[in-house]
C-alpha cells in the first residue's frame, strides 16, 4: 500500500536529528533534463580555488558514493558491483558484485541499502548483503512504492529519504517497520541530503531546502552532488566543481563533471561522471 505522509509529519521525523548523510543523483550516465554544462549558472566563485587529489579510478565509471564504516563505497555507471576504499589502500576493493543495475548505497542501521532500476522505468530499494545477496524491500509489488529511477538516498530518524530522478519523487522508507510514503519534489532530484535537520535536494534547476510545507531556493547553480560538514552544505557540477551553496567555488581543478559528494573529516569526496575515478578535495583551511 502506497501512503503519502503529510509533511508536517516527514518534518517532525527531521526535527533534532544531526545526521548527515550522501548524495547522488538520476541512475545511469548523463541524466535527462541536465543540460549543456557549459550553460550552467556559476554563481558565486572564487579566483583561487583548491586542487582535487584523484584517489583512484574506476573502470565502469564511479556514479554515486557513501560513507562506510572508516572508508567510501562507490557504484559504478556501467557496472554491477560496488566498491570500498580507506586510507591505506592503494586501489579500491570489490565489496559486493553481480548486483543487477545498482544505483546509490546509504549505511544506516548497520546495514548497506541499495537502490536499483530497470530502464528508469521500474525500480526498487533493497538490502544488500554481500558478495551478491539483495532482498527486496521497497517495490510496486511488494509496497506499491512507484519507484522508476531511485538513486541517492540519506537517513534520518529511522527512516530513508529515496530521491527518484524520474519519478520526480522523494520516497520515504521507515526500516525500522512502517508504511512507504511520498513527497513530490519541486525538481527531479538528481541528489539529497539533510542539513541542519532539514530535507535538501540538489536538480538541474539548483539547490532546494525542504521548510514546513514548502522549498525554498538556496542556489540558483546546479547540484549533481550534496554533502553537508562542518555546519556547511556542499554542492557539485561541472562549470562551478565543488562549491559551498550560497557561496564560492572551492574548486574547478581536476573532475571533468564533479558528482556524487560525501564528507569524512575534513576532506569532501566526490566522484567524476565523465572521467571514471574518485577523488577529495581539502576543507581545511
Amino acid at each position: 500500500m502506497r501512503v503519502s505522509f503529510p509533511v508536517f509529519f516527514v518534518m517532525s521525523l527531521a526535527l533534532g536529528c544531526n545526521e548527515e548523510g550522501p548524495l547522488g543523483g538520476f541512475a545511469g550516465k548523463n541524466p535527462p533534463g541536465s543540460g549543456d554544462p557549459s550553460s550552467e549558472d556559476t554563481g558565486g566563485s572564487s579566483s583561487e580555488t583548491e586542487q582535487a587529489e584523484e584517489l583512484f579510478y574506476l573502470h565502469d565509471k564511479a556514479w554515486k558514493l557513501a560513507e562506510y564504516q572508516s572508508g567510501i563505497l562507490a557504484t559504478t555507471q556501467h557496472g554491477q558491483e560496488v566498491w570500498f576504499w580507506e586510507e591505506g589502500l592503494d586501489d579500491p576493493e570489490e565489496w559486493a558484485r553481480d548486483l543487477g543495475d545498482v544505483q546509490g548505497v546509504e549505511w544506516a542501521d548497520d546495514l548497506v541499502w541499495g537502490t536499483f532500476t530497470q530502464s528508469h522505468v521500474e525500480g526498487f530499494l533493497g538490502q544488500i548483503t554481500p558478495p551478491n545477496e539483495v532482498e527486496v524491500l521497497a517495490s510496486e509489488t511488494s509496497t506499491g512504492a512507484l519507484m522508476r529511477g531511485p538513486g541517492e538516498m540519506v537517513a534520518l530518524s529511522d527512516t530513508l529519504f529515496i530521491a527518484d530522478y524520474s519519478a520526480v519523487r522523494i520516497w520515504i522508507f521507515p526500516y525500522q517497520g512502517g508504511e512507504v510514503g511520498e513527497i513530490v519534489a519541486p525538481a527531479p532530484p538528481l541528489c539529497i541530503e539533510t542539513w541542519e535537520g532539514s530535507l535538501v535536494i540538489g536538480s538541474d534547476d539548483g539547490v532546494y531546502l525542504m521548510n514546513g510545507d514548502d522549498w525554498t531556493h538556496l542556489d540558483e547553480r546546479p547540484a549533481y552532488g550534496l554533502a553537508a560538514g562542518e555546519g556547511r552544505l556542499f554542492g557539485a557540477n561541472a562549470s562551478s566543481g565543488v562549491f559551498e551553496v550560497g557561496g564560492s567555488a572551492l574548486s574547478t581543478n581536476g573532475p571533468a563533471r564533479p558528482g556524487s559528494l560525501v564528507v569524512m573529516g575534513e576532506w569532501v569526496y566526490l566522484a567524476d561522471e565523465v572521467g571514471g575515478s574518485v577523488w577529495r578535495l581539502s576543507l581545511a583551511p
